[in-house]
C-alpha cells in the first residue's frame, strides 16, 4: 500500500530510483494517486498478498534484469504503511514468504498501527476493531529469514482524550533482504 504515494514520491527523488511502482487494493486510490501524481509512478492494484503481481511485473523484471549502472539501481524498496494490517496472517505470511525470495537488494519499510496493550500479550496476531489485525511483525520477518534493521513503537496518540485511541501506536520496522 502505497498510502497516497507521498513516501513513495520523497523516496524516489532521494534516492533517484528510476521506477516507482504504486500498488493498492482499490482502484479509486489508483485513480487519486494517478490523478496527483501523473506518470511518476507504473501503478498496479493488488494487495500485499499478491506482491508477486508486481515482482512478475515487466517494468520491476527488466530493471533487475538489464544490471544496474548506478548504485540506487541495484536497490529496491517496497513501503507499507496502514496496509498490510488488512492481511489476514495467512495473506501476511505469504506476503513475507513471497517478497523474502527477490534476488536484488531490498529494503521494506514497513509502519502499521497496533493497539499497544497487546504487545504485552504472548499472541502473534490479534484482530483488531477496526477491520485490521495486530501483529507481531517481527516474528513473521524472522519466520521468513529477513533481517530486521531497526524496529521502532511509538506511542503518537497517548494525549487523545478517547481511550481507545489512547491504546494505539505506531509499529515501524525497516528490514533487509539479500
Amino acid at each position: 500500500g502505497a498510502a497516497g504515494g507521498k513516501c513513495l514520491d520523497y523516496f524516489g527523488k532521494k534516492f533517484n530510483f528510476k521506477n516507482k511502482i504504486y500498488s493498492d487494493t482499490g482502484s479509486e486510490q489508483i485513480r487519486l494517486a494517478k490523478q496527483a501524481f501523473k506518470n511518476e509512478f507504473h501503478y498496479i492494484e493488488c494487495g500485499a498478498q499478491n506482491v508477486d503481481r508486481i515482482l512478475n511485473d515487466p517494468i520491476y523484471e527488466s530493471k533487475n534484469k538489464d544490471g544496474a549502472k548506478e548504485e540506487n539501481e541495484n536497490l529496491d524498496l517496497f513501503i507499507s504503511i496502514n496496509s498490510i494490517q488488512y492481511c489476514s496472517p495467512i495473506m501476511l505470511e505469504d506476503f513475507f514468504d513471497k517478497i523474502s525470495k527477490v534476488k536484488t537488494k531490498t529494503l521494506l519499510l514497513i509502519s502499521e498501527p497496533i493497539e499497544l496493550d497487546f504487545l504485552l500479550r504472548e499472541d502473534i496476531f490479534m484482530s483488531r476493531k477496526y477491520k485490521g489485525f495486530n501483529f507481531k511483525y517481527d516474528f513473521f520477518l524472522r519466520k521468513a529469514k529477513i533481517k530486521i534493521l531497526k524496529k521502532e513503537i511509538y506511542n503518537i496518540l497517548e494525549s487523545r482524550k478517547d481511550k481507545y485511541f489512547r491504546n494505539i501506536g505506531s509499529y515501524i520496522l525497516i528490514a533487509e533482504i539479500n
